[in-house]
């Protein structure tokens, strides 16, 4: 991949952090509420087995297999989330929480070019730079 749609590609998945949280979060509670679901319901007198009827192993396996889908699905999710803070991490101080404020906090460019005296778009090359490196690194 070009180190332009590297840096692009990289933006975008920043952008994307807090949904990726937030997902991430979501089926965590979706895989509990499928744990929870196969478990059944319990006795009040706990040395006595579950009430439940006969066990279906058809909707057994149906939700064994949403529970396979929805883990691969929060391991992809917390991969990107490992990815975005270990470049974040080789970004140093003042230039990683700009990046951060800009991109996911969707702050206004202006007011951090002012902070750093550049120009719009010197700050904008200033910042691929630094995601250069730190992908690169």
């Amino acid at each position: 991949m070009k180190q332009k749609a590297q840096i692009r590609a990289f933006k975008n998945e920043l952008r994307n952090y807090n949904y990726y949280v937030s997902t991430a979060k979501k089926t965590k509670e979706i895989i509990d509420n499928y744990y929870y679901e196969l478990s059944g319901v319990k006795a009040n007198d706990p040395s006595r087995p579950p009430l439940h009827s006969l066990p279906d192993k058809e909707r057994e396996n149906r939700i064994r297999e949403a529970i396979n889908r929805q883990e691969r699905y929060l391991k992809l999710t917390q991969a990107k989330i490992k990815y975005i803070d270990r470049v974040l991490d080789n970004i140093s101080e003042p230039l990683n929480s700009t990046i951060v404020d800009i991109f996911l906090r969707g702050e206004s460019l202006t007011a951090h070019s002012n902070n750093y005296n550049l120009s719009n778009v010197g700050l904008y090359k200033k910042i691929n730079k630094a995601i250069e490196r730190a992908l690169n690194g």
